[in-house]
Parts: C-alpha cells; structure tokens; sequence
C-alpha cells in the first residue's frame, strides 16, 4: 500500500465503524493533528496491528472535545491526566473487596466500571429504571444523542465486567448497612432547586413570585412533566448545557425563547469546547432572544421583570412559564447517617457537590482507582 500523504483528521469519530477503522488507519500512518477519537477514547495499549471494532473496548464519546487549556475529554477524565493515572489501563487491585456504588449517573457509572476493571465484585444500586440520572436527561437536548450512546457503553461495559445492576432500588443507611459491603460508594448525585434561589439576586432566599407558578427546572421540562404555553423564559445561571441545550430543546420545539442569565454571554462554560459559538448561532436562527448580565426580579405568572445587572433597568418581559437552570442541592441524608459508623464510605460527584459532568466522571474515576 502507497504511503500516504500527511493528513490532519479533524472528526466525531464516536463509534467503531467502518468510518472509524478508516480513519485510524489514516491515522497511525500520518496524522499530525488531533481528532476526539485520539485524545479520550483511545486505550494506550492499542497498537497499529489490532485495528477491528473488538480492538476499542475503550471507544466512547459525548461530543465535548477538549475542555480546558490542556488537551481533555468531557467524559474520559484520563485525557490530558495519563501522567497521573496511566492512561485507560487499570492494575488489579491486590485486595478484592465487595463494592456497592449508590446511584448510577456519571460518577456512579464510572467508579462501578473502574472497580469492577480493577478485579472487585461491584453491585450497582440505581433508584429508577434507567441508569445516567440527570445526564441521560441531557441526552434529549438537539445534538446530545451521544449521551444515550454513552450509557449504552456502560451498560455493554457491565455486562462484560460482571458488575451487578439493580434497578428500582433507592437505598437508604439501613439497606447499606444491610447489605455488608467492604466498600461503599455514594453517588445519589442531587436535585433542582425548588426555590429557583439566583446567586445574583442574594438577598431573595427564593424566585421572587414563586408562589405564582409555572416555574419549572430544566428536568421537568425534559421529562415532559411541565406544561410551559407558548414564550418561555429560561433563567440560566450555569452557562452550560444543562440551561442552553433545554433552550435549544425548547427553541426547536417551537417555543418563543428569551434567556436571561447573568453571565457576559450565552454558554460561558462552554468556551473551548466544540459547542462553542455554535449553540448560540442555532439559538439565534431559532429566533431566541438573549438578555445578559440580569436576572428576574419577579415573576408575575404571565410576565417577568428582568433587571440589569449593569445599571438596574427593569424590562417586563411576557411569557408563559419560566425554566430554571439555577445551582442544585444535595440530599446528604445518608451521608450524615452514616457518619461515625463502620461502614466505609466514600461520596463523589454531585452528591458531594453540584458541578458538571466532567468533575463526576473525574471523581468516579479517582475513588474507583483508590478502591
């Protein structure tokens, strides 16, 4: 075969496709750039004469690209760290313990899967029917159907590892108890605000005219439990694709869009990424308005006030419904509970703070490889 030219391949190569061999090929032999494929879903072991679909056990993708100003993976928390952790290769662990991961969303995914890689017996116990929590929800919003890909990963993942899921099954202290395990994770992730409380706005412990209703978080919207009318404002205060892909979701739906946030520009958080600029174009041609540096004042329950940050106007604003993008709150009930007991323990992800995506899949990673 003719050698070929230097090539840079810049693609969302997501799955282990004809595509995907192609181009890896293309790789290995000249590629001088990078591509998603290279920087987080790649194992390090993989060598240029195992090139087949079994050759990518490690092959997932989201569609993040990198994050930081290093070289990142939204979801592979290895990328840009494989001088600390090696990369996606996991030594056995030299004591094999039984393992219960409480909650089955990013961190809780990862740390069952990283155990059960490093030789342990994992049970997953997951409160719904689904695994992913919050961030299966995510996966509706326009162009985030890699999510469900992900999670059909981890499942597939599972299914190999011999890691146990249990659906339909909330546990509390007395069931953790119960069940013995050497080691537990806690990963119970966390809830909307129901106060629709704004940073920017401290001194109201809640949405002002919250009691006038029709004010509903981001996952109600996703599940289908919130009837919203025809204008919509969205109250993100996270700059990131929990708020702007709901907009979007909404948007594209047919909804009169107005987002209000506090932040210097819509989807402050998603800067280096290769969201960037575009979810805002695709907002913009949807013909959703952007309203920066405010929040609500108060909500009338067919029209808001929306003051400035910058000078203190205040604009009146018709609509419908508001759908809040605002900081969640942790349930540490059980952490507490379990708190100067024997039970080892150890909480990650949203149920030890609410952040993104990336950090849950980090602290899932981390504590897997402590086990």
């Amino acid at each position: 075969m003719p050698a070929l030219p230097p090539s840079v391949i810049f693609a969302p190569l997501k799955t282990p496709t004809i595509r995907l061999q192609a181009a890896i090929r293309i790789w290995f032999r000249s590629c001088a750039g990078k591509s998603r494929i290279r920087i987080g879903s790649i194992k390090p072991a993989l060598t240029a004469t195992t090139i087949s679909a079994a050759a990518f056990p490690a092959t997932r993708c989201a569609g993040g690209g990198a994050r930081d100003y290093w070289i990142s993976c939204l979801i592979n928390p290895s990328a840009g760290r494989e001088f600390e952790w090696g990369g996606d290769r996991f030594s056995r662990a030299e004591t094999i313990k039984n393992v219960l991961v409480v909650g089955g969303g990013p961190a809780g995914m990862e740390a069952a899967r990283v155990a059960a890689e490093r030789g342990h017996r994992v049970t997953l116990a997951e409160a719904l029917g689904d695994l992913g929590g919050q961030f299966r929800l995510a996966g509706l919003a326009p162009r985030r159907g890699q999510i469900t890909e992900l999670i059909g990963w981890y499942l597939r993942q599972f299914e190999q590892l011999g890691v146990e899921v249990r659906y339909f099954s909330p546990m509390d202290e007395l069931d953790i108890v119960e069940f013995g395990a050497d080691e537990v994770v806690l990963a119970t992730g966390s809830m909307p605000d129901d106060r629709a409380s704004q940073r920017w706005l401290p001194q109201a412990a809640e949405l002002p005219g919250l009691e006038n209703g029709k004010v509903f978080a981001c996952e109600e919207v996703l599940r289908g439990q919130a009837e919203l009318g025809t204008a919509v404002i969205v109250l993100d205060e996270g700059g990131n694709w929990r708020g702007t892909g709901t907009a979007w979701y909404l948007a594209d739906k047919g909804h009169d869009v107005i987002i209000v946030t506090p932040d210097a520009m819509i989807g402050k958080e998603l800067t280096r990424t290769t969201s960037d600029f575009r979810i805002r174009s695709n907002l913009a041609k949807l013909g959703a308005r952007f309203m920066l540096e405010a929040v609500i004042a108060h909500w009338h329950g067919d029209r808001a006030e929306i003051r400035s940050l910058l000078d203190g106007t205040l604009t009146s604003v018709d609509a419908s419904a508001i759908v809040t993008a605002t900081t969640n709150r942790v349930d540490n009930s059980i952490e507490l509970a379990l708190a100067g007991s024997d039970i080892r323990f150890h909480v990650v992800g949203d149920a030890a703070a609410p952040r993104q995506a990336p950090y849950a899949f980090h602290d899932g990673r981390k504590i897997g490889l402590a086990l």
